[in-house]
């Protein structure tokens, strides 16, 4: 499990949940700002380092044809999202890397930018694209940061 946070409050609890994950047996333990699995970083050097929590680099990412994929559920896709947010859910971003594959046209370079409501959920897609070989995903976060980057697009 990984998570990550930009704020004090969501670092203490993203720290918390973290240590609870490890303590059941996970093979993850990250806390705090811009943070990456271990095992993605120690089994590929070809993992593009992509800020986490960047609005503009979002923004850009997505303008210049990179994909946006809203990792919340249904129910909070349709509550409101960015109007080039592709609905992922983060718990179905593995069963369906084959749409993934498709909408990037095979190309594990194509930028990828990830967001949830807080950006947890975000963070454990990204992880499970790097396992996939992705090499350019971005983790904008959470709804502030994803109305920050795509204002007036919801």
């Amino acid at each position: 499990m990984v998570l990550a946070c930009s704020t004090t409050m969501r670092t203490t609890v993203a720290r918390a949940l973290a240590q609870a994950a490890w303590a059941q047996g996970g093979n993850r333990f990250a806390a705090g700002g811009c943070v990456e699995s271990r095992s993605v970083m120690s089994t590929s050097n070809k993992i593009a380092r992509i800020r986490d929590f960047d609005p503009v680099l979002a923004r850009r990412m997505v303008e210049e044809q990179g994909l946006l994929i809203d990792c919340r559920t249904r129910f909070e896709f349709e509550s409101g999202a960015p109007s080039k947010a592709i609905l992922i859910p983060f718990n179905e971003i593995a069963s369906r890397i084959k749409e993934v594959e498709s909408l990037t046209k095979g190309d594990k370079d194509k930028e990828i930018v990830l967001f949830c409501q807080m950006g947890g959920r975000s963070a454990m897609a990204k992880q499970v694209l790097a396992e996939h070989g992705y090499r350019r995903v971005s983790n904008l976060g959470g709804l502030p940061e994803a109305r920050e980057a795509f204002p007036g697009s919801w």
